[in-house]
Order: C-alpha cells, then sequence, then structure tokens
C-alpha cells in the first residue's frame, strides 16, 4: 500500500526570507530534465514572499500588529509514499501536485495560497504550499487554524479531495509517519544549509 503524505509547520515572520531561499534553492547537480528541476505549479512562485505576507496581513487591519515571532506562513509539505512517487509519470505527479494547490485554494482562499514549489532535489519529490493563516473572522492565527486535531481532520480532508483519486491511503501507524518526518525534515536541513553555505560563500567573495 501506498500513502499520502501530509505535514503542517508553522513558519515565523521573523524567518520568511530564509524560508523564500530555501524554497528556490536549485536544484542538485545531478543530471535531470528540465521538468524535472525544481519549480512553482500553478506559477505561485515565493518571490517577494515576505512584502507579500506583510502586505496581505495590513489588508486585515488588524487592532495590534504581530510580532516578528507570530505565525506569517502555515508551510504544508504534500507527496506520497517513496515508492509510489518513484514510479508516478511526471505528467501525473504534475496533476497530483496541481489538485492539491486547488484543494488548498478551494479551503483557505486563493488569496492565501502564496506559493506552491515542487521541490525534485531530495529522495521523495513533494511540494510546500504556503498558507497566510487567515481565520473567517480576519484574524492572523495558526494556533487556531492548524492545531493537531485540524491537521488530522485535514489529512483526511485531502485524502477524500485528492489522494484517493491517486489510490493512495490515508492513514499510517503512528511510528511510520514519525519516520517519514523525520527523513523529511532532514532532507530539508540538508538543503537548508546547502543554501545557507552558498550565501556565506558569495558574502565572503564580496568583501
Amino acid at each position: 500500500m501506498y500513502f499520502q503524505h501530509l505535514y503542517a509547520k508553522g513558519v515565523k515572520l521573523s524567518d520568511l526570507v530564509a524560508m523564500q531561499r530555501y524554497l528556490a534553492a536549485p536544484t542538485s547537480l545531478r543530471t535531470v530534465s528540465s521538468v524535472q528541476k525544481n519549480h512553482s505549479i500553478e506559477d505561485l512562485t515565493p518571490v517577494k514572499l515576505n512584502a507579500r505576507v506583510k502586505a496581505r496581513i495590513a489588508q486585515l487591519h488588524l487592532e495590534k500588529n504581530p510580532g516578528s515571532n507570530a505565525v506569517g506562513i502555515e508551510d504544508i509539505v504534500i507527496g506520497t509514499s517513496a515508492q509510489f512517487m518513484r514510479t508516478m509519470e511526471i505528467d501525473l505527479r504534475e496533476q497530483y501536485f496541481s489538485d492539491a494547490v486547488h484543494f488548498f485554494q478551494e479551503k483557505y482562499g486563493k488569496e492565501n495560497v502564496l506559493y506552491c514549489m515542487c521541490h525534485v532535489n531530495e529522495s521523495n519529490p513533494h511540494i510546500h504550499v504556503g498558507i497566510l493563516p487567515i481565520t473567517s473572522e480576519g484574524r492572523l492565527s495558526a494556533s487556531s487554524l492548524f492545531t493537531s486535531k485540524s491537521v488530522k481532520i485535514l489529512r483526511t480532508e485531502f485524502h477524500k479531495a485528492v489522494a484517493s483519486k491517486y489510490g493512495l491511503e490515508c492513514g499510517k501507524s503512528h511510528e511510520s509517519n514519525h519516520l517519514e518526518e523525520v527523513k523529511s525534515h532532514l532532507e530539508e536541513l540538508k538543503t537548508k544549509l546547502k543554501v545557507l553555505a552558498e550565501n556565506l560563500e558569495g558574502s565572503e567573495q564580496k568583501i
């Protein structure tokens, strides 16, 4: 059996610039075709992410401006079991990711889905979907929208609307889910470290 993957993690306002750099990290040096390079889905790029998030928040006319530690983006990672992803035709993979974007746009509002980047430079291709966590009352509150309970419900809704159409299962054991999540985070950390190293090297060359 093959399973859908759906993980959610909040990104603080102070980390948006670093998140943009990570999302836009170039594809690794291994030989891949142009359609297999890291790319946006539905033209949703992370360009000027920090400014766009702040501009959207300004439209809410909040009584108090959120602090730098407030979550400005909920980063949703969507993928599948690694073996299933490796056997998917590229066109089918792209359709799966496109369907995922449309699901989130319908659920959270098209104006609140700020990016969707496909990462193929890791062992298991996946997408990052950036959602501005605005409640129905017009509040910026990731803690209200993305609780442990609501994320479980989100997985079920996503499976029913999208993943089931591709023959994927919804649930996995807690241990298996945790292992997959740890592996995903490790891969992301490797990429982040690579981006930071490249930025540091570039800064040193300018000195």
